[in-house]
């Protein structure tokens, strides 16, 4: 795979146009991989005829070896700071495309250090970002015509460039979410704070907050459990959940992108097993559509 010149372009806050808001590092402490509970949690949803599936999956690497899996590239890119990578796999199939993505995060801040998505299906490509302190490496590439249907390394239309940063805060994912907000304790965000997330080929600061608990009606399989003696359990019935809103302050609301719902995002976790329940948020071009979880791993 060969590549020419490398572009650069100015990625600022939000959108285009008015005064960019200020992003900030998140205050509260960031638990440990170890704290959250699950390692795979499984979503479906369906409104109208569309019906759309999602898979989270969540495991860590030693430094060395989560360093060998990052790319070098322009714009100074981040290393671990820490012994440990939390790195998130996550595949949605939706509306005839079925997309794999997998993010490096440091769990010291959330900070992403590498994003690597393939797309498939109706639609083809393959997007790489490596983020740095000076900017975001961007890695685009598309099959031609005669390539269609043939593995992306044989792909041959590539765009390169480096995205220039206009802040200096840490940059993360919203797949981050599902791993912060699973061991944080609710109280610490009643006022909110703002992640800075990289969505949509944009840098957009989102409003985390906890909007209280209720009752949410669940239906899943449970893996793992301490007392099942290996097997799985259904899990139905109400349970109490707390709810994340998850709001971005940039631009539109569909620069917030997460397990291919858009827009304002609500979050549910379970509040005694600190699983996500429930996603919901906007699907064009049916409107508000919730994903639900359907099967959940928990840790060894």
């Amino acid at each position: 795979m060969t590549t020419g010149a490398l572009v650069t372009v100015v990625l600022v806050l939000g959108a285009a146009g008015g005064d960019a808001p200020r992003a900030t590092t998140v205050a509260s402490p960031v638990p440990p991989i170890a704290d959250v509970p699950w390692r795979r949690i499984v979503f479906r949803a369906s409104k109208l005829l569309i019906t759309a599936t999602a898979e989270v999956e969540l495991a860590w690497r030693e430094s060395p070896a989560a360093a060998e899996e990052l790319v070098e590239s322009a714009g100074d890119p981040l290393a671990p700071s820490g012994d440990r990578v939390a790195r998130l796999a996550v595949t949605t199939q939706l509306l005839g495309r079925e997309s794999t993505t997998q993010i490096w995060l440091d769990p010291v801040d959330l900070a992403a250090l590498q994003r690597r998505q393939l797309e498939q299906g109706k639609r083809e490509r393959m997007k790489l970002y490596r983020f740095g302190r000076e900017g975001i490496y961007s890695l685009r590439v598309r099959p031609r015509d005669e390539e269609r249907g043939q593995a992306f390394e044989t792909w041959s239309d590539i765009h390169e460039e480096v995205l220039e940063r206009d802040t200096k805060s840490p940059v993360s994912d919203p797949s981050a979410l599902f791993y912060w907000l699973s061991a944080i304790e609710p109280a610490s965000l009643r006022d909110g704070e703002t992640l800075l997330v990289f969505s949509k080929s944009m840098l957009n600061p989102v409003e985390v907050r906890y909007a209280g608990a209720e009752a949410v009606r669940v239906d899943y399989l449970l893996h793992g459990a301490p007392d099942a003696e290996g097997n799985a359990i259904q899990i139905s019935g109400r349970v109490p959940a707390y709810r994340y809103s998850l709001t971005p302050s940039a631009g539109e609301d569909d620069e917030l992108e997460l397990l291919g719902l858009e827009g304002d995002l609500d979050l549910y976790v379970d509040a005694e097993r600190r699983i996500p329940i429930r996603l919901t948020g906007r699907v064009p071009p049916v409107g508000r559509v919730s994903a639900n979880l359907k099967e959940a791993w928990l840790q060894p």
